[in-house]
């Protein structure tokens, strides 16, 4: 897989009896799927996920450079 690409399928579902949002996410590469309780630990996720990316792209930057 190219580290440069993510992709994946976001599905939201309400929770009437918590009034909140359950999400899952599937990776479009490996169909891996992780579920979330609320919307916020999606989003917690997909930015660890980004930040992880950028740091691994800035050290190949500077062995490269």
């Amino acid at each position: 897989m190219n580290n440069d690409y993510q992709a994946y399928l976001i599905r939201f579902r309400r929770c009437p009896e918590a009034n909140t949002w359950r999400a899952t996410l599937e990776n479009a590469h490996s169909r891996e799927v992780i579920q979330f309780a609320t919307e916020k630990e999606l989003l917690l996720f997909l930015l660890q996920r980004l930040s992880g990316w950028q740091e691994n792209r800035s050290d190949t930057n500077q062995a490269m450079g």
